[in-house]
């Protein structure tokens, strides 16, 4: 019996035993006391958009914030215009912006007050309620504006869920546009204050801010609805509400997020290297149609050579005479872009200026320097292969790429994340007598028939263009879904290719 007992304490004690660490899994597994709070899948949420955003921002070339250095660009031609004396330029290219940002946070905080309170009096009457709003110091014509939206909808409650609405989307327009807001606005609120800003450069500054948004008298007049009676929003203030708002914090971060995911596919394909290797991909591989996939990626390349590198090439052609000094320059200016990418470009030029003082630079280095005499040649093979580049420029990049749009781009749909993709087969697979693609593009200047149309619609211009480079039939799920599939194959084998080289 003993033995009996024994055995029996030893196999429950085992079992006991091995079951300790599952019962402790268990217990780790059980979930934390804040994720039965109403705010956790909000955590969850701003948490896993912002890893995404720091992640692509890491990866990226420039690890600044993508939305700051759009915004810096913008800034530095604005001040560009201050320090010039000129005003018209950033007072009609902002007006629009302010009007529309200030405008809508005005409409959300007239929104948010009404809403508060008819939520906390879910029982009052119209006629408390208008008293009441009299009390608040509206305009009345914001007044009058409510009492219409009431008469229309027959009742209080259903004035405050139009209202619901209607913060819900003056909260989206201010997500979108905060960050831009708060650069411009703060960087020419504080110019006022630097040395750099002279007295001229100080009145333009004033004019600016007194002409945009909230404090322009322009816009009182014209939209008195919104402004009449407000001033310009207290960013203290702002900051302080929006951050409150979920809607708010979550477009903000999806726009800085979308911007950083651009910026870092727009800073690869801007790497000479990245190009060589899709370009060497497809034309290893059957699965592109080549002419017209290289013709976007070419297109592509040429246009950050000429960006990048053609000013920088122009000191070179336009500056010393003598060879050795020449060479001098070119050695110094190579030395800031790897891969000798500045040599290629040169090489690629026909321009007579530029054929001339690159061969004359040739010459000198084989006198004084053979092994960038050797980096010269090599990078004139590289040029042969690419193609020559003209200077003058007979359409320009952004016309080129609106044409290609036009007739179906492959890429660019598939990054875009709130629309439809554009058909892949439908341009890489067409047939390939609906486009001509080795038709030469319209000289700078020319004149296109529009079949006597004098105001067209974008739409229809898309339509005119259509007919003059080859029809294109709308693409059905079925095919885009292939296109999909299609797209995913192209860059799966682009990365395995790249591993194995």
């Amino acid at each position: 019996m003993r033995t009996i007992f024994f055995i029996f304490s030893l196999t429950f004690l085992w079992q006991a035993h091995a079951g300790c660490p599952q019962l402790m899994r268990g217990l780790l597994r059980q979930k934390s006391l804040y994720q039965n709070s109403p705010q956790f899948s909000y955590f969850q949420k701003v948490t896993k958009i912002e890893k995404t955003t720091n992640f692509f921002r890491r990866i990226k070339e420039n690890p600044e914030p993508t939305l700051n250095i759009r915004t810096w660009k913008k800034i530095a031609l604005i001040d560009s215009f201050l320090f010039n004396g000129s005003h018209a330029p950033n007072e009609r290219q902002w007006r629009t912006f302010f009007r529309e940002f200030e405008a809508n946070y005005i409409s959300y905080k007239r929104s948010k007050l009404i809403v508060d309170f008819l939520l906390e009096n879910d029982s009052i009457n119209s006629d408390k309620f208008f008293k009441k709003l009299k009390g608040w110091k509206f305009s009345e014509d914001y007044i009058s504006f409510i009492k219409g939206r009431f008469e229309e909808l027959g009742s209080i409650e259903g004035l405050r869920i139009a209202l619901e609405l209607e913060k819900k989307t003056t909260l989206t327009h201010i997500g979108n546009n905060y960050h831009e807001y708060r650069m411009i606005r703060g960087h020419l609120e504080g110019l006022l204050e630097t040395e750099e800003c002279n007295e001229a450069c100080q009145k333009l500054t004033k004019m600016l801010l007194g002409n945009l948004g909230a404090e322009s008298q322009k816009e009182k007049m014209m939209f008195e609805i919104f402004f009449k009676g407000e001033g310009r929003p207290d960013l203290n203030e702002m900051r302080e509400l929006l951050y409150q708002e979920e809607l708010f914090v979550i477009t903000r971060l999806k726009r800085e997020r979308n911007a950083e995911i651009f910026g870092f596919f727009k800073s690869l394909v801007s790497q000479p290297e990245f190009i060589d290797t899709i370009l060497g991909f497809v034309y290893k591989s059957n699965l592109l149609e080549k002419r017209r996939a290289v013709k976007l990626f070419k297109m592509i390349y040429n246009a950050q050579a000429r960006n990048i590198h053609f000013p920088k090439i122009n000191r070179v052609v336009y500056g010393p005479k003598e060879a050795d000094k020449a060479l001098d320059l070119l050695q110094n200016l190579n030395a800031s872009v790897t891969g000798d990418e500045l040599l290629t470009t040169f090489a690629r030029r026909v321009d007579p200026l530029a054929e001339k003082k690159w061969a004359s630079i040739l010459e000198a280095a084989k006198k004084t320097d053979s092994d960038f005499q050797k980096r010269m040649e090599s990078a004139a093979e590289k040029a042969t292969a690419r193609g020559d580049l003209s200077p003058p420029n007979p359409r320009s990049f952004v016309g080129r790429i609106a044409a290609l749009i036009v007739i179906g781009v492959p890429t660019v749909g598939y990054f875009y994340f709130d629309g439809l993709p554009t058909s892949v087969q439908d341009f890489v697979y067409g047939e390939e007598e609906k486009v001509n693609i080795d038709a030469p593009l319209p000289e700078k200047g020319e004149e296109i028939e529009l079949d006597g149309e004098e105001d067209l619609t974008l739409e229809e211009v898309g339509e005119v263009i259509s007919e003059k480079v080859g029809e294109r039939e709308p693409s059905s799920s079925s095919s885009r879904t292939k296109d999909k599939a299609l797209f995913t194959k192209f860059w799966c084998q682009l990365f395995s290719y790249k591993a194995k080289e």
